[in-house]
């Protein structure tokens, strides 16, 4: 039993080819433009926080140099109205030791401080980045003298606000898109379905109905038409054959009906001659038998002639002599009673009768 194949439409395999062409490169197209935003929203972060804290840096040189918590501090508050900010420390250089040391820090509302980083004031010159915040350093300077550092910490909410806000848009144009295309993919597969549709249409009644003057229309798409245009080209080639068949099976046909009467009338002639060659042969057998007899009788005449002649020989001579004699006699009679008979005529008769015998 052939395995059962399986079967799919056209239109469902070319829409869900379309969609799915679509997805992979919306999805491609918005991964890529998300990875580059998100790397371009981060770097823009770190750019600002940079900015802010080389700002705490230039105005805090001179608070630190005159030891003027108070004035920083002020100054620090002022960063409760950017969210981006969230600790705050300056660090000043200790004179004897040249050791960073805690001058005053800044904590954002709701944020808990965070340790000391008078270690990692070095390293943290470039700036440090986690999954939650951002880590810098910036050096406090006055007249060109380092007199501090200052060490900020900044939320990476913003980011995932941003990416949040980012992948609905992105999500919602992608539905947008896919809809749109959708019905473009529609559009498109009537427009290339219905006349593989119609081909196969006129197949099925090219096929029933063994129409083969029906033509294929042609269409705005070029595949289509060449297929439209050969499927012509075999209709019209099919319905040549089939008259060339049908005359070639007229022909045969007729031929056919020839050839019986031709092996009729052969038939018949040949039951006719093998009739006269029957009746030929029994007049030859006749004639033959005929012949035979014919022999048989000139052989008998032969015979008889033969015979008649060797019969007939000594009684011509017979008779040939006797009628001699019988005219030697009568000579001899009437010489006898005319009385004319002589010695001499008598041995004469004598003589010729001896020779005559």
């Amino acid at each position: 039993m052939p395995k059962k194949v399986h079967q799919s439409s056209i239109r469902k395999a070319l829409i869900n080819l379309i969609m799915l062409i679509t997805a992979i490169c919306l999805s491609l197209s918005i991964s890529i433009s998300t990875y580059l935003s998100v790397k371009e929203q981060k770097q823009l972060i770190i750019n600002k926080l940079v900015i802010l804290s080389e700002i705490v840096a230039f105005d805090a040189g001179k608070s630190v140099v005159e030891d003027d918590r108070k004035t920083e501090e002020k100054r620090l508050k002022s960063f409760e109205n950017i969210p981006l900010v969230k600790n705050i420390h300056i660090y000043s250089i200790e004179k004897a030791s040249k050791k960073p040391v805690f001058f005053i820090s800044f904590n954002a509302k709701k944020t808990p401080p965070v340790p000391l980083r008078i270690d990692s004031v070095d390293k943290l010159k470039t700036p440090r980045i986690t999954s939650d915040n951002i880590e810098l350093t910036r050096p406090i300077y006055d007249n060109e003298q380092l007199v501090g550092y200052v060490y900020m910490r900044g939320s990476l909410e913003s980011l995932e606000t941003y990416i949040e806000r980012k992948i609905l848009i992105d999500v919602l144009l992608t539905l947008l898109i896919l809809i749109v295309v959708y019905f473009i993919a529609i559009k498109v597969q009537r427009r290339i379905a219905k006349p593989i549709e119609q081909l196969s249409m006129l197949l099925q009644d090219v096929s029933k109905n063994h129409n083969y003057d029906t033509r294929a229309p042609g269409t705005d798409v070029k595949e289509i038409t060449a297929l439209s245009n050969s499927l012509n080209i075999m209709l019209a080639r099919t319905k040549k054959q089939l008259e060339r068949h049908e005359k070639d099976k007229q022909e045969i046909k007729q031929l056919n009906q020839s050839l019986e009467e031709k092996v009729s009338q052969r038939t018949i002639a040949l039951r006719e001659a093998n009739q006269e060659l029957l009746s030929t042969l029994e007049r030859m057998h006749q004639y033959q038998t005929q012949i035979v007899e014919n022999e048989k009788m000139a052989s008998l005449g032969q015979m008889v002639a033969g015979v008649a002649h060797e019969v007939n020989t000594p009684i011509g001579l017979g008779i040939t002599g006797s009628t001699l004699l019988r005219d030697k006699l009568a000579d001899i009679q009437q010489s006898f009673n005319d009385k004319k008979l002589t010695s001499n005529h008598l041995k004469r008769f004598i003589d010729e009768g001896i020779e005559n015998l």
